[in-house]
């Protein structure tokens, strides 16, 4: 049996991949804002290293897999809240986890993502300079901007 963790465990393609890994005797170790063994909000910095300690300690040093499933949708209220989770979510978790999971039996890593921000080529995105420093309150300023002008 392998251990597995795994953002966005609670609903949607998240849900369905966690039941087949489990189905397959998988342990997941889940992260979500509700419904998971790690509850945390990946929109802000303090919530993803909440989740990475609790991983951390519940894993016991020991991951095969990493599965980051999180993730936010047009449909969202805060729109800033969307790069946060999207992007910043799965980088700082893959980051935290990756010196655990090279120890792991066969390990592997997946990341699940949507295509929305894929309209332009990354070099001429205006959040890439952004994304590329790490600067999240930049890259929240800049989505919640063309988000009041519509963009």
């Amino acid at each position: 049996m392998s251990t597995i963790v795994m953002s966005g465990c609670a609903t949607g393609i998240g849900a369905a991949t966690r039941q087949a890994l489990e189905a397959a005797g998988h342990k997941i170790i889940g992260i979500d804002i509700r419904d998971a063994e790690v509850i945390a909000d990946l929109s802000s910095a303090a919530g993803r290293q909440q989740a990475i300690a609790a991983v951390l300690e519940q894993c016991a040093g020991a991951l095969d897999g990493i599965v980051l499933c999180a993730g936010l949708g047009p449909q969202t209220k805060v729109v800033g809240n969307v790069v946060s989770v999207n992007y910043f979510g799965a980088t700082e978790l893959m980051d935290a986890f990756l010196p655990v999971l090279k120890q792991g039996h066969r390990p592997a890593a997946v990341v699940i993502s949507s295509v929305a921000s894929a309209h332009l080529p990354f070099e001429k995105n205006p959040l890439a300079p952004a994304l590329e420093a790490g600067d999240e309150a930049r890259a929240r300023a800049i989505v919640e901007n063309a988000g009041e002008q519509g963009g």
